[in-house]
């Protein structure tokens, strides 16, 4: 892992057990530390955009826009009834909104710790604990602003799968989640139903995910490929662009 590294760039995003306890949210009492050391382990471009902090930060690699957010620092609770529920707070999600719309990037990707198109009633998707109000905002922005070759880029469920959702008329959006890559494998993954997975895209060992960018500007084509701890490629699937 030191050799790897060293090698190539890094970029960071936390979730969960980066930022405290399982699941834990904005009202952990210790958050200030953990983005503290979050800093001090990551070489992140920044540490927070404008004038909100937090885990968020942008980069670009070559003609592709990455935006890295923070659904921790002002996640509400999952178990909270009361209040309009949030993962990335109003501010982190207007900057969101207004970079989206700004982007010259032929693919947006958009990463972030839990998965965002999963449709599985379990874990902390976005469609879980009362967070799909602004799922469904994201999305109806990405349809009301023609915004085309938005990929989520996600983790945490400790399994991979591939998400996709189409309509007619509108942007197609991509949820590509990479997980575990070290810690233990979710064994009832192809139970929990996702309705907008690639069925034979799960995957239920731990693995790793490569996504190579090719073709001329107006045929980009994204190439996924899945690696076991070893190396071996698992499975392999191609985005083109809209």
């Amino acid at each position: 892992m030191q050799a790897f590294l060293a090698s190539t760039h890094n970029y960071a995003i936390l979730d969960d057990h980066d930022f405290g306890p399982n699941d834990s949210d904005r009202g952990f009492w210790n958050k200030n530390e953990s983005l503290k050391a979050f800093e001090l382990f990551w070489a992140n471009p920044s540490y927070g955009v404008g004038d909100i902090s937090g885990a968020i930060t942008f980069f670009q690699w070559g003609d592709a826009d990455f935006f890295l957010l923070d659904n921790r620092t002002y996640r509400s609770p999952d178990k909270r009834k009361t209040g309009e529920k949030t993962q990335l707070g109003e501010d982190q999600l207007q900057w969101l909104f207004d970079n989206l719309s700004s982007s010259h990037g032929t693919f947006k990707f958009v990463v972030m710790g839990g998965q965002f198109l999963s449709t599985s009633p379990t874990y902390e998707s976005y469609t879980n604990y009362g967070f799909d109000k602004e799922r469904k905002r994201i999305i109806n922005y990405i349809y009301e602003e023609n915004i085309k070759n938005v990929v989520f880029l996600t983790g945490d469920v400790h399994f991979s799968e591939l998400a996709v959702l189409r309509k007619k008329g509108m942007p197609t959006i991509w949820d590509i989640t990479s997980s575990p890559l070290s810690s233990g494998v979710n064994t009832k993954a192809k139970e929990k139903d996702n309705t907008l997975r690639l069925d034979e895209s799960v995957i239920i060992e731990r693995n790793f995910a490569e996504l190579k960018l090719s073709g001329t500007i107006e045929e980009r084509i994204i190439d996924i490929t899945y690696f076991d701890g070893d190396g071996n490629k698992i499975w392999n699937y191609s985005i083109s662009r809209e």
